[in-house]
Parts: structure tokens; sequence; C-alpha cells
């Protein structure tokens, strides 16, 4: 909440979502889960209202004392826009504040015309997105920017795609903030996914979850420690396709042999992972590659070095891991 300017503000935001995350829900729940003061939950949950952020939602079912109000979120009051890439596809998508996708746009990656080009092209489908929604930018709370290859959250900087090769240090906040007038995060494309899986899949708002994926465009992994996305050093945690795990392995394009994300005979990503016999097999390899990138691995890869050593471990005993495989 780094835009918030007063208790206030961050406290109506804190009731909105709640009610986003668990409504229909009541005043007295809210208290039970914040421990905010009822008539200042009362307070400002009458200004959610006044201002529509959120709706009554009809009464609770509770054996004893008055009806509570349920409330809800209103959907409407607010949309988000989210764009991701890699260099097969552009796709963007319009959603209201219950992440229901309004509008769709999906269109092949222009990778003829260059940087600019390129730009254009994701800014292009970006307000065609919101055109077929029927929804202006000033109806937007927030647009979310998600891409394959290197990203600096912090400064909004797509340091460089794993796929499309002539995307090198291009400030994706910057450009879409002065187009739209509009908050933006900028992420990968494998993070944005396990914020999501997270929020609204299997995850179910875990404490501690490693989610991996592997395929064409390679193998990383999003990790979350202690309710957070852990970046790493240089924002270059979960990147682990490039431990040697094939002793006299093929050349990888990271100047070693063997890497776990090396291409196959097919050219695509992840040739190491598809030679493994049957998924028992590729996810037992996994959670050991994943063990060990929590552990020294992932102290030397986040710095780009390669380990000296490795020691077999584990990931937390409470963290649960979720293996996406094509």
């Amino acid at each position: 909440m780094k835009h918030v300017k007063s208790k206030t503000q961050r406290d109506k935001l804190l009731i909105e979502a709640l009610v986003w995350r668990y409504g229909p829900i009541s005043r007295a729940d809210i208290h039970e889960l914040t421990h905010l003061q009822r008539s200042n939950i009362s307070r400002l949950v009458k200004q959610l209202l006044a201002e529509g952020r959120i709706l009554p939602a009809g009464r609770a079912d509770n054996p004893m004392g008055r009806k509570q109000l349920l409330l809800r979120l209103n959907e409407e009051q607010g949309f988000v826009l989210a764009v991701g890439f890699d260099d097969e596809q552009v796709l963007a998508a319009t959603m209201d504040l219950h992440l229901s996708a309004r509008s769709t746009v999906a269109r092949p990656a222009a990778l003829d015309k260059g940087e600019s080009g390129f730009i254009s092209q994701l800014l292009s489908c970006a307000r065609e997105a919101l055109r077929e929604a029927g929804v202006g930018a000033k109806s937007l709370v927030g647009i979310g920017v998600a891409g394959s290859g290197l990203v600096n959250t912090r400064e909004g900087l797509l340091v460089m795609s794993t796929t499309v090769e002539f995307l090198r240090e291009v400030p994706l906040r910057e450009i879409f903030e002065k187009e739209f007038g509009v908050p933006t995060a900028i992420e990968n494309l494998t993070r944005a996914k396990t914020v999501a899986e997270r929020a609204l899949g299997a995850g179910s708002m875990a404490r501690d979850m490693i989610y991996v994926e592997y395929g064409r465009t390679g193998i990383g992994a999003g990790i979350v420690l202690d309710g957070r996305l852990f970046y790493g050093s240089g924002y270059m945690a979960g990147e682990f396709g490039h431990p040697h795990i094939i002793e006299d392995g093929p050349a990888c394009k990271c100047g070693s042999f063997g890497c776990l994300a090396q291409p196959g005979a097919d050219g695509r990503q992840g040739g190491a992972c598809r030679g493994l016999a049957g998924a028992d097999e590729l996810r037992r390899v996994l959670e050991v590659v994943v063990g060990e990138t929590l552990h020294v691995g992932l102290q030397n890869e986040v710095r780009g070095r390669r380990p000296l050593r490795r020691q077999p471990c584990h990931p937390p005993a409470t963290a649960t891991i979720f293996i996406v495989a094509p």
C-alpha cells in the first residue's frame, strides 16, 4: 500500500480487500479479522457504501441478535487491464474487480517490427480490450503487464526477455502509465501465474508455496514465503533452469552442458525435463531442484554464479508445490 496517504485510507482499502476475498461478509466478521474498533468499521463501511465501492448483500442467518447486514464488492466500481506476452502471442483482457473477463484480445506477436513495433502492439491490444469491454481508462484501478524474462518489479523494467531477444531494458511501467494514466505493475509470467494460483486457484492463500512451470519457453518457479513473493538478489529467485543434471549432456545456450532447461531435439526449452521417464520422475527431479534452489543453489544462482557444490535439502515442510507441465 505504498500509495496510501492516511490511516483512514489504509483501513478502507483493508475492509474493501476483505469484502473482495471473503464476501458476502458482515461488519462483525470484519472486526474478528482485523480487530479494528467496531465504531470505526461502521463509519468506514458507511463511507464505502455511499461511494458505491461495496453493496448490501442481504442479511446473515445468525442464530442470535439482529440479523447482520452482509456486504459484497461492487465489481463494476472499477476495472483491471491485464496484458501478457511472449514470442508467440500478445494477450490483453479487461476484467471487473472479481477478475471476471469482460473482453479478451489475442494477437500473434509482431516480432518483425523490432522493439518499437512490438511495444506499439502491446498498447494497441490493450486499447482494443478496453474498447471491446466498453470501459474507459478513467474506470481502471490498475494495469498488470507480464512477460517472459527477467523483470525488475520495483523499477517497472523488463531487464531482458527470454523469448523476444530485442526486448532489453524496456521501461514498461513508464510506457503504460504515460499511455493510460493508471498505476501499472510489471511482473514476469511465472510470478504472475504464481499470484493467480495463490489467490484464485489451488494455492488457496497458502503462506508458503512454490509454483513450478516448464514448457516451450523454459523452466522457472514463483516462490511465496510467509505470504509474499520472494524475489532474491537481482530478481532472479526461481530462475533455476540451469543446474547441471545430465552428465555429458548437450550444450545449453547459457554456455554450460546438460542443463535442466536446455533445448530438446525439437529446439524447445525444457528438453531435459521431457526426456525423463514419466510424471513421477519429473516431479521427483523438480522437487529436488526446488529444494536445492531454496538452499545452497538459490544463494548462488540468484547472483548469476555457478554453485561450487550442492547439498540435498527439502522445501519448508509447510510449503505447497504446484508443478505445471504442457
